[in-house]
């Protein structure tokens, strides 16, 4: 019954219209499309709707189908009046939407497949087997016999029949004089669901449980409805959150009601997509004084031990000012201390040009990579045997301490990049880390890093 009321959810909360033909119905084509977009199989798909339109909450107006006025309420109501309606539709329909697979919902009466269907459930109400009740058809009752095998399937999926026997939902249905005699004595068996949502890093959101009405509504506006594996996920894409713009939503709005839904639990990479720039990763880097020099001068001065870049014009050193001076004089730049300011201007001198210099390479610990308790550096070495010592060393070290490394990375379709990552943690088998290139998270194959340098 459950499987019922998210089909019928799946169907009715979509934001794109169903497509009718001119004859009247839905097509063959436009169920195939529902189908694979909503993750709803065909017999689902054809019980849903012929139910939806005996409830009145579906109607064809022109070339599209709507919902009626009727839908809000009934969408408002609690699980087990919902089920009732859908569940007294089914009872007294006229035809066997999954007997047949014609092109269009047809409304041609048979008062054989409702007489199949009353048999079926009477019988089981005196405790016998439905499946044995459908195959004694054939040589008591030809007439229904047709329609039993999918009076039988219909009522495992309306929730009437479960385990071969009449379930306490069918008992229910037999015995109740109209919905509201039956949502009142199904009231404790058909209950709400917990709906929790989780938006995963690739911006794709997951609802666990059965969607509610404040759920459908801010998904629908926001994402793209999507089927992987046979479940239902959206995707947040630019597209869809400019379409809930166009909606009336604001970031701010749309920001507030997913924070709802995941308990505070929205990835950064959402949150920038909705405009959110209040927050996001802040470095902080200890100097001791500031170096201001032009660019291809702090180019340069990068090639030297103990200076970090702050910007395309200005260096930082964790050495006193003093330090600085002495050293950068005796390496030949032009140097002049600036103690209104506390910074050092440098230059490059006009006499001759500064020849680069050549750092001494750092000495590193590495890890042992023989010890019993598996160290980062033996993982990384793990997957990728090629990488040299030292670039092995230098991923690890910035894997445990998640600082800033520079890799030559090569993906999928075989184009190199450089990249400077600030790793996060293991992701399964890779690497997960903000890539300050994309300035979005990303996950990186450690077999396909070719080159790993300081950050």
């Amino acid at each position: 019954m459950q499987h019922l009321l998210r089909s019928a959810y799946a169907l009715l909360d979509t934001s794109r219209p169903i497509v009718g033909l001119r004859q009247g119905g839905v097509g063959v084509k436009e169920r195939q499309r529902l189908g694979k977009a909503l993750g709803v199989g065909e017999d689902d798909l054809l019980l849903v709707l012929d139910l939806l339109f005996a409830a009145e909450l579906l109607v064809q107006a022109g070339p599209a189908f709507e919902v009626t006025a009727r839908y809000e309420p009934w969408r408002q109501a609690t699980p087990a009046r919902q089920w009732a309606e859908l569940a007294w539709a089914w009872f007294w329909l006229s035809h066997s939407p999954t007997a047949r697979k014609a092109t269009a919902v047809s409304k041609v009466e048979s008062s054989h497949a409702r007489a199949a269907r009353w048999a079926v459930l009477r019988a089981g109400k005196a405790g016998l087997s439905v499946e044995g009740v459908a195959a004694a058809a054939y040589w008591f009752c030809p007439a229904v016999h047709q329609y039993v095998g999918g009076v039988v399937r219909e009522a495992e999926m309306v929730g009437a029949v479960a385990g071969d026997v009449l379930s306490v939902c069918g008992e229910a249905l037999l015995s109740a004089g109209n919905t509201e005699a039956l949502a009142a004595s199904v009231a404790e068996v058909v209950v709400p669901m917990r709906c929790e949502v989780e938006v995963l890093q690739d911006l794709k959101a997951v609802v666990f449980g059965q969607l509610t009405v404040e759920a459908a509504r801010v998904l629908t506006a926001s994402a793209e409805s999507l089927t992987e594996d046979g479940a239902r996920v959206w995707q947040f894409t630019p597209a869809s959150v400019r379409t809930a713009f166009a909606q009336g939503w604001t970031g701010e709005t749309l920001l507030a009601a997913l924070d709802e839904l995941t308990h505070q639990n929205v990835p950064w990479a959402l949150r920038a997509l909705l405009g959110e720039r209040g927050r996001g990763q802040v470095r902080v880097q200890a100097v001791e004084c500031c170096v201001v020099a032009e660019a291809e001068v702090v180019a340069e001065l990068m090639r030297l031990p103990g200076f970090v870049k702050l910007a395309p014009t200005v260096a930082g050193s964790a050495m006193p000012p003093s330090d600085v001076v002495a050293w950068l004089q005796a390496e030949g730049f032009a140097v002049v201390e600036d103690p209104s300011s506390g910074s050092i201007v440098v230059r490059r001198p006009k006499a001759r040009a500064v020849a680069p210099v050549e750092v001494e390479p750092v000495a590193v610990d590495l890890p042992d990579l023989d010890a019993d308790e598996p160290s980062t550096a033996q993982v990384v070495r793990g997957r990728n045997p090629k990488l040299a010592k030292k670039a092995v060393a230098l991923l690890a070290g910035a894997i445990d301490e998640r600082s800033d490394v520079r890799i030559g990375y090569v993906d999928g379709k075989g184009e190199p990049s450089q990249r400077t990552i600030t790793p996060i943690g293991w992701d399964g088998p890779f690497l997960l880390a903000w890539c300050h290139k994309r300035e979005a998270e990303r996950q990186f194959r450690v077999e396909r890093i070719q080159s790993v340098s300081p950050g």
